[in-house]
């Protein structure tokens, strides 16, 4: 069955809401928050109708049900990534970033992709720290001559957090590759004892 989207007025629009239609709207400023993007990105989107609309009169929104179910495949996704780190973790070893993308079906070759990895490799990052003290993203590493480390990101993160968390212990002076080795090192440690501990 087609779900009608275009309605004459908020009368019409409002009786198809309450027979639980999903034809529910957000406003701009909230879904670009859920989704991650500057609200101008959502307001272009809805006008070209690039994304799900729902046109009320001569006014355009953004399907509700769009974001939750664009909000949900981002969270799976993140859980899984979160769950490819934890395994590398455990194998005591480094990933790339081109091959954990492919793992979880991203494309290095996308912009869009690369950006969006960064994003969720950060938030595992604050979240495995908060929780462990760790920084599981440290794992993720550029391919190149060795050593390899993670992207310019990854160090821009650790200062941007040093701002929220006195005891994490970041330095400006220290060099690079000992920071590193000192965070994949914590990181490793963590899982070899939980591991024990399973």
């Amino acid at each position: 069955m087609q779900i009608k989207r275009d309605f004459e007025d908020t009368e019409e629009w409002l009786c198809a809401l309450t027979k639980g239609l999903p034809v529910a709207i957000m406003p701009n400023p909230l879904a670009a928050g859920a989704l991650g993007e500057s609200a101008n990105a959502i307001s272009k989107k809805v006008k070209n109708g690039h994304v799900p609309v729902i046109t009320i009169g001569e006014r355009r929104y953004i399907s509700a049900d769009f974001v939750a179910e664009r909000v949900e495949a981002e969270r799976v996704l993140k859980a899984s990534i979160m769950r490819k780190l934890e395994r590398v973790a455990r194998n005591g070893a480094t990933i790339f970033y081109g091959e954990l993308m492919k793992m979880v079906g991203m494309r290095w070759q996308s912009p869009p992709d690369r950006a969006k990895i960064g994003v969720f490799l950060g938030e595992i990052s604050r979240k495995t720290f908060e929780e462990d003290g760790i920084f599981l993203s440290a794992l993720v590493h550029r391919k190149g001559p060795e050593p390899t480390s993670p992207g310019p990101g990854y160090r821009d993160l650790i200062e941007s957090m040093s701002n929220d968390y006195d005891d994490l212990g970041f330095d400006p002076e220290e060099d690079q590759e000992i920071m590193l080795d000192r965070h994949m090192s914590a990181v490793w440690k963590h899982y070899s004892a939980k591991r024990a501990r399973q």
